[in-house]
């Protein structure tokens, strides 16, 4: 019987992922026992998502369909679905398709006696029993973890051996943190020239080498620094010699306005909420500090005076992660303007190049491109392309014959975007597990989520299109249709919120290259 192996990435799911290629090991092993033949394996890189209407269920029900394989097997419904409902749900669509349906971790076969009934349908009940009790021992294993977790914490021990904060030391015999006399020098540094002035910024800047000796300071996990970490240093407490613990839960939420980006009403993404204070765990003089309480306060006092002055920044922008430097090749990111004690505008909205913003000018140079310049231009170019049926056909037609001519190696461009995928999906990872542990505060979460959600809605989109470039039989005319019908939402573009631009943007252009202030290339994104 040919069978196809169904995987999935949940990349929200903490402590709980498995890679890609275990999945395929074990369904395979799995076949060969029940004498399946392999002909397809399906994986899909949802971000959080249970969704049950995602591109690649469609996809995955429309090929059985077709004949090209009479049976699915995956893991397990319970590793790939948050709810129980979604994973039946799935189960029940591939069974009134004829569609045999084998789950590992479940032993469950919908093609076995013992799950249908007398009259030949699908029965669920043991499947549902199984998954539910399954659901309810993972939620009792967390809350023992998480039991355990607490008393440590007051007891003064490190919950997060694996990852100990940048100037300590984890000390397997205490379980306590003890202090790293090297890298606690440049911690005192950091406080030092923050106390005196200095933004976070220019201290990153300072550390990588733009001082005056021209001494590159040890960073943590030897990469750059950046203002990001040189924030979470100033304001962990870890540093004052305390242990802070229960600060924030996880929690599933809907989206606000899941139309606007692309999501539907069934969408939920994690987020974070900050507890009580009350419930918060602080043990003072857990380990020995490295700053004194004093200079911690004074820290603490100068970030609440800044933050006061600037007020809340919103960092969304309509061009991140599709706007590239021409000269470094890096993204480019948005920084807004700033006006004078007088009201008067000292410098505006612009987009710099990233490696130029992070690490100084010995990484990539100052150009930048005014954010109102550059979304004037783009929507200017779009509306005429909208109106321009001549240079439309031109440009549509130059497109498609890139495709056909297949001057890129498909199998090559699927396999280097399928690894960024899987790359932005561990950094999601990494990103909710820093936040839950309290490395990064939940402004830098929801700036970075933000970043890498746009990353990977781009990234999947493009591989969707390489996807189509490899068959035979494009069909010129649906990508045609596609594409006009995206860029009449155009003609309501000045009237959509930011968010609802933003997908506009991402829906029309793959990239745009900017270099010295111009736009050098424009790249359109002509998939379904």
């Amino acid at each position: 019987m040919k069978t196809a192996i169904y995987t999935r990435k949940s990349t929200l799911k903490v402590g709980q992922k498995e890679t890609i290629e275990n999945q395929i090991k074990i369904c395979k092993r799995k076949a060969k026992e029940l004498g399946l033949v392999i002909v397809d394996v399906k994986t899909d890189s949802a971000t959080g998502t249970d969704d049950n209407s995602r591109p690649e269920v469609k996809e995955l029900i429309k090929d059985a369909i077709n004949g090209n394989y009479q049976c699915v097997i995956m893991k397990g419904i319970s590793r790939l679905y948050r709810k129980t409902s979604k994973g039946l749900e799935l189960i029940e669509r591939l069974d009134q398709s004829g569609i045999r349906v084998v789950t590992v971790e479940e032993h469950f076969d919908s093609f076995a006696p013992e799950n249908r009934t007398g009259t030949g349908k699908l029965d669920l009940s043991r499947l549902t029993m199984y998954l539910m009790f399954a659901e309810m021992e993972s939620k009792k294993l967390a809350d023992r973890v998480k039991y355990t977790q607490i008393e440590k914490a007051y007891a003064g021990e490190w919950n997060q051996p694996s990852s100990v904060p940048y100037g300590y030391e984890y000390v397997p015999e205490t379980k306590k943190l003890q202090i790293k006399d090297s890298q606690a020098d440049i911690i005192r540094l950091i406080f030092k020239l923050y106390i005196e002035g200095m933004g976070m910024k220019s201290i990153a800047h300072y550390l990588n080498g733009n001082n005056q000796d021209k001494i590159q300071y040890p960073s943590p996990k030897s990469k750059r620094w950046n203002e990001y970490t040189i924030g979470f240093i100033l304001k962990n407490e870890v540093y004052i010699g305390s242990v802070v613990y229960n600060k924030r839960s996880k929690k599933e939420r809907p989206y606000k306005n899941p139309e606007a980006i692309g999501k539907t009403t069934e969408d939920i993404y994690i987020g974070n909420d900050f507890n009580d204070k009350d419930k918060w765990i602080t043990v003072k003089n857990a380990h020995d500090p490295i700053i004194g309480e004093d200079t911690f306060s004074k820290a603490q006092e100068i970030m609440g005076v800044k933050a006061a002055r600037k007020g809340i920044r919103n960092n969304v922008s309509l061009f991140a992660g599709v706007a590239k430097c021409g000269k470094c090749g890096h993204g480019m990111t948005f920084k807004r303007g700033k006006k004078n004690s007088d009201g008067k505008v000292v410098t505006r909205n612009n987009y710099y190049c990233m490696n130029y913003i992070r690490y100084g000018s010995q990484y990539c140079d100052s150009h930048h491109v005014r954010a109102e310049d550059l979304e004037e231009t783009i929507f200017n170019k779009l509306d005429e392309l909208r109106n321009n049926k001549e240079q439309f056909d031109q440009i549509f037609n130059d497109s498609i014959k890139h495709i056909d001519d297949g001057s890129v190696s498909d199998d090559k461009e699927m396999k280097r975007i399928e690894k960024e995928i899987e790359q932005v999906a561990k950094k999601m990872d990494k990103l909710l597990e820093k936040n839950m542990e309290g490395k990064i505060n939940d402004n830098q979460f929801e700036l970075f989520n933000k970043r890498y959600s746009d990353d990977l809605d781009r990234l999947t989109s493009r591989l969707e299109e390489i996807k189509l470039k490899s068959q035979n039989n494009i069909d010129k005319e649906l990508l045609l249709k596609s594409f006009r019908n995206r860029l009449d939402e155009i003609a309501d573009y000045r009237n959509k919120s930011l968010e609802e631009k933003r997908y506009t943007i991402l829906k029309l252009i793959d990239f745009i290259i900017i270099e010295d202030g111009i736009i050098k290339h424009l790249q359109f994104n002509f998939s379904y």
